[in-house]
């Protein structure tokens, strides 16, 4: 099951890169959580599609244009760590933005119920063994 898991993660990635928010939603279960890193402006959790929609509204308000490109995927069982460069531009500034986050995904019944970010691969990869 946990290729699967990883091939679900993904084609999600693939689907928002090339289709927008929209299209990665029917990865999504309808209770869906996201959690960004906790250093992140308003580090809230975010609930069901219309709380990833809004994840992303924030995330834009702040950035203005942004994307992450799936570097590594690691198989975790019922987890997937995503290893991603994050890129944006200051939404003021103008200036470049690029991070390495690591993104824990949580999959049951074939959709992603949960993702959380974090800085740190030990830490992400210590969240998804308690997942």
């Amino acid at each position: 099951m946990s290729e699967e898991n990883v091939q679900l993660i993904r084609e999600g990635y693939e689907s928002f890169s090339r289709e927008g928010e929209e299209a990665i939603l029917q990865y999504l279960d309808p209770e869906f959580e996201v959690a960004p890193i906790e250093e992140a402006p308003g580090g809230r959790t975010y609930r069901g599609h219309d709380g990833f929609r809004q994840y992303l509204a924030d995330t834009c308000e702040i950035w203005g244009q942004f994307g992450w490109e799936a570097t590594e995927l690691i198989d975790h069982g019922d987890s997937v760590v995503v290893r991603t460069r994050f890129y944006a531009e200051g939404r003021g500034s103008g200036v470049p933005v690029e991070a390495i986050v690591f993104i824990v995904w949580t999959v049951r019944d074939g959709k992603a119920v949960s993702a959380r970010g974090f800085f740190d691969r030990g830490e992400a990869l210590a969240a998804a063994t308690s997942a």
